[in-house]
C-alpha cells in the first residue's frame, strides 16, 4: 500500500487598487501647491499546502494481512493560513489483486481510512472505508472502525474533503490511519498480490 501527496497550491497575491487623487490649489500671492491623497489597498490570498518535507508518504508491506490484519499510521503536517480541506482518493477502493476471481471468490479486500487534521486551535477527524474513497462517492461506511465525521473522498476543493476550521501553521502532526482486521469473508480471497494507493490532496476551504 502506498500513500502520496499532491499539492493544490495557492500562492500569495498582491492587488493594488487604482490610486485616487484629491487636489487643492492655492492662489493669491502664495506659490501654487498641489496636495495629492493616494490610497493603496492590498490583499493576500490564502496559502495552503503540506509543510515541506512533511507531506503524507508511506509504503507498507503486509504479507499476511488476510490472517493478521494491519493497523498503520502515517503523519504529515499542514501549512495553511486559513481554513482548509483535505481529500483522499483510493485507486482501487480496497486492496485489489490483478487475479481473476471465480464464483465464491473475490480479488478485493476492504480496509478503513481514518483522517485526523490538527490546526493551531482546531482539529477534525473522520473515518471512511477505502471503498468510499473513489471518485463520485458520497457514502462513508467503514468496515472495521466506528463511523465518524463526514466523507472526505477527494480530490480536495474549497467545498470537498474533511474541513479544518482554522489555520494550521504551528507544525502539529496530522495523521492518516489505515486499518483492517483479519479477513473473515465470505467470499474467499483469491491468491495473489494485493495493493492500493491513497492520494492525499489539500485546498483552502470556504
Amino acid at each position: 500500500m502506498r500513500m502520496r501527496a499532491r499539492w493544490l497550491g495557492m500562492v500569495a497575491a498582491l492587488a493594488a487598487a487604482a490610486p485616487c487623487a484629491a487636489q487643492t490649489a492655492y492662489y493669491g500671492g502664495s506659490p501654487d501647491r498641489l496636495n495629492l491623497t493616494v490610497e493603496v489597498r492590498a490583499s493576500i490570498a490564502a496559502r495552503c499546502g503540506f509543510a515541506p518535507a512533511n507531506e503524507p508518504g508511506a509504503n507498507y508491506f503486509e504479507p499476511d494481512f488476510e490472517t493478521q490484519g494491519f493497523d498503520r499510521v502515517a503523519a504529515f503536517k499542514l501549512d495553511c493560513t486559513s481554513a482548509s480541506r483535505v481529500g483522499v482518493v483510493s485507486s482501487n477502493g480496497g486492496l485489489a489483486s490483478g487475479s481473476a476471481a471465480g464464483p465464491g471468490y473475490t480479488a478485493l479486500a476492504p480496509y478503513d481510512v481514518q483522517l485526523t487534521l490538527s490546526g493551531n486551535a482546531t482539529s477534525a477527524t473522520a473515518t471512511c472505508g477505502a471503498k468510499d474513497l473513489v471518485p463520485a462517492s458520497n457514502a462513508c461506511a467503514p468496515t472495521y472502525l466506528p463511523a465518524s465525521g463526514s466523507n472526505f473522498s477527494g480530490p480536495a476543493s474549497t467545498t470537498k474533503g474533511l474541513r479544518l476550521a482554522g489555520p494550521a501553521t504551528i507544525g502539529s502532526d496530522s495523521t492518516i490511519r489505515v486499518k483492517a482486521n483479519a479477513y473473515a469473508g465470505p467470499p474467499i480471497l483469491t491468491a495473489g498480490t494485493y495493493s492500493d494507493t491513497l492520494t492525499v490532496t489539500i485546498s483552502p476551504a470556504t
